[in-house]
């Protein structure tokens, strides 16, 4: 199999591989949600490989990012605050 298709890197435990002619196999893997994320010739016949819906995986960049920000904007208000009483206190 190829080493760029396979369960283990394209997927995590739940994914599935498949053969072409394997209509259980295939049945098993769409009952669970798994969508193809990739197939490769292997002995004669295709192998599929089942991989759960990539879901979330761009929202974690958007919630890093999200965190920058709200991060920098505490710290220039605190910052802001700081400075503020400390020129009250002179």
């Amino acid at each position: 199999m190829s080493d760029r298709c396979s369960v283990v890197l394209k997927c995590s435990s739940e994914g599935m591989e498949c053969a072409s002619t394997d209509r259980a196999c295939q049945d098993k893997a769409i009952a669970k949600n798994l969508e193809v994320t990739c197939d490769v010739p292997r002995e004669g016949q295709t192998i599929f490989v089942y991989c759960p819906p990539v879901t979330g995986q761009h929202d974690s960049s958007i919630v890093w990012i999200l965190l920058v920000i709200a991060f920098g904007v505490a710290t220039i208000g605190s910052t802001i605050v700081f400075l503020a009483l400390k020129k009250r206190r002179t």
